[in-house]
């Protein structure tokens, strides 16, 4: 149907009819439903405008309970991909700042693009009734500071809360070589070097990362270790009952130490001061992001909003 040969009252009335089914749907926000309506009933802005406030009026049960449905989702996607998000970048015993895989990055990207759907859904109640606010729903400084403080959060988490190996949560295996030690290196943009180990009864592979060879007390060539070696390792004592298991999580087995005449050659105390201390860096750094983001808001945004209205 052509909407253009209805007259403009008859366009807006529909249009404030279709205003409340498009508000329901989550990934609209206000200004894309007024776009919408505009395009849709061939108004301009301020009419679709005016039919999208009509609509707030006639319909005020409906519209209620549409926001409220909306911010129910918001609050449960945003939950639920942080919680991933989180799983994922401590799936391990404990991972380094600099390690950052791809499924970790997406989740908390859209539990930020959520945040964003919803300070932009509900803005229209809060942020413009008062002049201050204004400026905070286009600003680029305030539709960053979620994403600094999702990362803030994550480091914060990292730095209190993931388990740093001990050598009390080792336990000792012996295996027989079953092909020749090699480097490799993992894909992606920040590969990490590793020695690759096959033993007789596992299929997955074993994993001695070359960044764990500053811990080691004693020199070991990797590379001329031999097929039909017995080699005593070190692993997670949480991870012996999935060594065979091959799933979407792991593909390999992370050896974490050497046992040489005996004795573990892997220096513990030196391991784990080093990974505290790149806990302790990314910590830092978002830390200062956010102080800085924050003091940035205040002096471009706050500060000059109050100048204006003085």
């Amino acid at each position: 149907m052509e909407y253009i040969d209805l007259s403009l009252e008859e366009r807006i009335n529909r249009a404030a009819e279709f205003s409340i089914i498009l508000s329901a749907e989550p990934n609209k926000t206000p200004d894309q439903v007024i776009i919408e309506l505009s395009q849709t009933f061939s108004l301009t802005p301020e009419q679709a405008t005016q039919a999208y406030n009509n609509s707030k009026i006639k319909f005020a049960a409906e519209y209620t309970a549409a926001n409220k449905s909306k911010m129910l989702f918001y609050l449960s996607a945003f939950l639920g991909l942080t919680v991933i998000g989180i799983f994922y970048f401590f799936l391990t015993d404990e991972i380094g700042s600099n390690v950052f895989i791809f499924l970790p990055l997406f989740f908390i990207i859209s539990a930020i693009g959520i945040i964003n759907l919803a300070l932009k859904s509900v803005s229209e109640n809060f942020l413009l009734k008062y002049s201050l606010l204004k400026a905070f729903k286009s600003n680029i400084l305030v539709q960053l500071f979620p994403a600094v403080l999702i990362f803030f959060g994550a480091a914060l988490f990292q730095f209190f809360f993931t388990h740093v190996i001990q050598k009390d949560d080792i336990s000792y295996r012996s295996y027989v070589l079953n092909s020749p030690v090699t480097l490799k290196k993992t894909g992606g943009r920040s590969p990490q070097k590793y020695y690759a180990f096959g033993f007789d009864g596992f299929e997955k592979e074993f994993r001695f990362y070359q960044s764990d060879c500053q811990y080691i007390s004693q020199h070991i060539d990797f590379e001329n270790m031999n097929i039909g070696d017995t080699i005593t390792i070190g692993l997670v004592t949480n991870d012996l009952k999935n060594l065979n298991k091959e799933s979407f999580f792991s593909g390999s087995n992370q050896i974490i130490s050497f046992v040489i005449n005996g004795h573990d050659i892997i220096n513990y105390t030196n391991r784990s001061n080093e990974k505290k201390k790149n806990f302790s860096f990314f910590l830092k750094i978002t830390s200062a992001a956010l102080a800085i983001n924050i003091l940035l808001i205040y002096l471009f945004v706050v500060r000059k909003k109050r100048n204006v209205v003085s």
